[in-house]
């Protein structure tokens, strides 16, 4: 799934220096080498005004937006106005923006000086939203940034993310990790179960994928169905166990039962390493379940 990051950074003339344009650099190199570079898409916009925060929100839909610049407390955050000089936009105003996009933005990062009001403010509409808690210093505030940015580029969750940026800040010798602070919103468990969701029906269509796969063309073995039938009939629990050597047809016939079937089914899987009882038991029986049915040994050696 593609995700889409907006970087807005803002340093008025009549304001003190900042390093932005190296705390940009380094979020932009840091995604060009991540593992999903390819499901990254990221837009900058410097010397940020209002109208140019807007624009590039409504022209790009953002899933993440980034912040870099002079925060002041009650005040508000420090954009640019038309002459270079200083722009406040209020708590409410920041609030009421993001809300209007709640259905894009995942994730707003305010890297700048006091902002924790404005990240309570907006967590009202976003599901996460970080601030800072108090003034923090150019070096924390990139070391803080180029962590947040590469754990998002490895797929790591905003929360890890989140967690391994402030830790940056410790090894980078810096007192400022308890700085950054954040906000969930109420939609961040929905948006946990989304993952989760999505997580699931990958899964499963990888092991419908396998199934079908495995029962193509399947004949035969009509033993071990009536063994199994047997098996059910005078049993009201237990296991059933395949045993063979590899070849044989074991991943099929246990294909074949769970489609034609339902039955509960373990896998052993011994190029993942899966292959004792310890998973059968993690697997499988937590589900409480009367009956399981667990498939092949792939050693024919049995431990006692």
């Amino acid at each position: 799934m593609i995700k889409k990051i907006l970087v807005l950074a803002a340093n008025p003339t009549n304001t003190p220096p900042l390093r932005l344009d190296q705390e940009v650099r380094e979020i932009s190199n840091g995604l060009e080498r991540a593992q999903k570079r390819d499901e990254i898409i990221l837009r900058q916009k410097l010397a940020a005004r209002p109208i140019d925060v807007r624009r590039a929100m409504l022209d790009y839909r953002p899933n993440i937006v980034h912040f870099c610049g002079h925060g002041s407390g009650e005040d508000g955050i420090a954009f640019e106005d038309e002459n270079g000089h200083t722009k406040l936009v209020s708590t409410d105003a920041l609030a009421g923006f993001f809300g209007l996009f709640a259905n894009t933005v995942e994730c707003v990062v305010l890297n700048s000086c006091y902002s924790e009001v404005q990240a309570e403010a907006i967590a009202a509409h976003i599901p996460y939203v970080i601030g800072m808690s108090r003034a923090i210093g150019d070096a924390a505030a990139i070391e803080f940034a180029i962590a947040f940015y590469d754990a998002l580029g490895a797929g790591e969750n905003t929360e890890f993310a989140y967690m391994l940026a402030c830790n940056a800040i410790q090894w980078a010798g810096l007192s400022e990790h308890q700085t950054p602070t954040l906000k969930r919103g109420s939609a961040a468990e929905h948006i946990g179960r989304e993952g989760v969701m999505a997580s699931q029906d990958s899964v499963r269509r990888s092991f419908d994928a396998l199934i079908t796969d495995k029962i193509r063309g399947f004949v035969g073995r009509k033993f071990v169905f009536n063994a199994l039938d047997e098996f059910l009939q005078t049993r009201d629990s237990g296991y059933f166990i395949i045993r063979g050597v590899p070849g044989i047809g074991k991943s099929a016939l246990m294909a074949k039962l769970v489609t034609e079937r339902g039955y509960i089914h373990h896998f052993n899987i011994a190029s993942q390493n899966i292959r004792s009882t310890r998973f059968f038991r993690e697997y499988v029986c937590p589900a409480n379940c009367p009956l399981w049915i667990a498939k092949q040994r792939i050693s024919t050696r049995r431990k006692q």
